[in-house]
């Protein structure tokens, strides 16, 4: 549109220099051919055939339609730049063209209409300078966006490598603990039990051995709820199980989760404890929200401070003037966790929002 418009003032132009041409009907029937090919532009894969063609109608109107001392349609040359968008790659092309459009200043003596020329012609470079540099800051832009985009999926791929790492860590220290502990007490207690079988083949009963053998088995009991307890917090970790728990109260309590990461978030070098104590945070404010809130959109937070700390809120609309700030058993364990975590957890509510919210300090601020 931009272009047609600049097409329209050059013409306007060019019946200023010689108003006789209003009267003359090839000049508009030119005219017409000229703006109907150029609306075309958008339609042209290759914009140089298109630029020949006018370039030819030019040349064709400056021998039937235009006298030999006009300069004005010297400008349609350089207006046809504003045909193709990556003219500046072509700078052959470019100078061409702009020397073309000098030549009336060489030829022509008319001074007053010279510098009117010249005014015009300066106006246009600008123009075509200012367009130039808004697609140049585009293609910037354009790249700068590809690059975070890039720098983002590496980020998220590294995030899943370590989180996999830490699991499997967590599993293999979970089975050594298993073999070294539960293992060895099943041992003894298959021991006591062949000591207590001996007895019997004499017709007597260590009561001492059953007594052994029982306490064995508790304590082998309390290390397999320990192992096992573990195994089930180690499959809460990582940001992927607390989309997969936004995704479950979504569907099954239809509550609206709007989930923000903000700068530094996926990247922040988070432990094991500190992603599980994310995860209670963001359940238990989920929870909450589909217990008490009237509304039923809940906003979760997370935030990466220059690889400093860690922060994680959860907020919902609340209107209940009656409802003390007295934290429940939930939100006093989750204060209990995260102050364990050197960090700080606070509950905040006004008159219309609630609001739970940790700070969590990362291992490199710590170092």
């Amino acid at each position: 549109m931009k272009v047609i418009m600049a097409g329209c003032f050059i013409i306007f132009f060019i019946l200023l220099e010689n108003v006789e041409l209003r009267l003359h009907p090839g000049f508009w029937l030119w005219v017409g051919g000229f703006v109907a090919i150029v609306s075309t532009e958008p339609l042209w894969k290759n914009r140089l055939y298109l630029v020949g063609i006018l370039v030819s109608m030019a040349m064709l109107a400056q021998l039937l339609l235009f006298s030999v001392e006009m300069q004005m349609p010297w400008l349609m040359y350089f207006w046809l730049l504003f045909l193709i968008n990556d003219f500046a790659k072509k700078k052959w092309l470019f100078g061409l063209i702009v020397g073309v459009t000098f030549i009336p200043l060489i030829l022509y003596r008319d001074i007053s209409f010279s510098l009117f020329y010249t005014a015009i012609l300066a106006l246009l470079l600008f123009s075509f300078w200012q367009k130039n540099k808004r697609e140049q800051a585009a293609l910037a832009y354009e790249e700068d966006w590809k690059t975070l985009l890039i720098e983002y999926r590496k980020l998220k791929r590294q995030l899943q490598v370590q989180e996999e790492n830490a699991r499997a860590e967590e599993r293999t220290r979970i089975a050594r603990d298993i073999h070294d502990n539960v293992g060895h007490q099943l041992t003894a207690l298959a021991m006591q039990l062949e000591m207590v079988e001996i007895t019997q083949e004499s017709g007597e009963v260590d009561e001492v051995a059953l007594r052994q053998a029982k306490e064995l088995a508790k304590q082998s009991l309390t290390e397999m709820r320990q192992s096992v307890q573990a195994l089930r917090n180690e499959e809460l970790k990582g940001f992927s199980s607390v989309i997969q728990l936004i995704r479950r109260l979504e569907s099954e309590s239809h509550i609206q989760v709007n989930l923000i990461t903000r700068k530094g978030a996926l990247s922040a070098p988070l432990t094991n404890e500190q992603m599980i104590t994310i995860y209670r945070i963001v359940q238990e404010g989920l929870t909450n929200a589909m217990r008490h809130a009237h509304s039923r959109e809940v906003e979760v937070i997370f935030e990466g401070i220059a690889n400093y700390a860690f922060t994680v809120s959860v907020k919902n609309k609340y209107y209940s003037e009656e409802r003390s700030l007295k934290d429940g058993f939930g939100l006093t364990n989750l204060r209990e966790r995260v102050e364990q975590l050197e960090g700080r957890f606070e509950v905040l509510k006004t008159n219309n929002e609630f609001k739970i919210e940790a700070y969590l300090p990362l291992k490199a601020s710590q170092s």
